[in-house]
């Protein structure tokens, strides 16, 4: 598995998104180009979900993101991206409730093959996000 890894890291404020969207979206271009454009919007979505729902215990701190790829797997981690007490409660909204917004995490779960919430090294108490998305060896992308 030949594997190749991108790293960024954002302030935590939505006029950083589209750098962050531009820089990821080149790379996967490259290398998914059938999935490219879903896999950005689900990365773009995950990190405005960090913008506009960290609290204040998460501080300030920037949106690290880390992918990590190969021919048969985009693995991404995001974080610092909730509390611990936060995951319980992630979860789409009912698409039958029409209204604008808040579908970010409906995106994700369609676009990716697995979604997590792992511990933090350095901060036990918050969580990294981890998506990701698996290709058959040996198809086309």
């Amino acid at each position: 598995m030949v594997q190749r890894r991108f790293e960024a890291s954002i302030p935590p404020d939505a006029c950083y998104l589209h750098a962050l969207r531009g820089f990821f979206g080149a790379i996967l271009d490259e290398l998914y180009p059938e999935q490219a454009e879903q896999m950005t919007l689900a990365l773009g979505e995950a990190c405005t979900n960090i913008i506009q729902h960290r609290g204040e215990s998460m501080g300030s701190d920037p949106i690290d993101v880390v992918a990590e790829l190969a021919p048969e797997l985009a693995r991404f981690r995001i974080g610092p991206y909730c509390r611990s007490e936060d995951v319980s409660s992630i979860k789409p909204r009912d698409l039958d409730d029409v209204r604008p917004g808040g579908l970010g995490s409906h995106f994700i779960e369609q676009i990716m093959d697995r979604i997590d919430y792992e511990p933090e090294c350095n901060r036990p108490s918050c969580r990294t996000l981890v998506l990701e998305k698996r290709f058959p060896v040996g198809a086309d992308q």
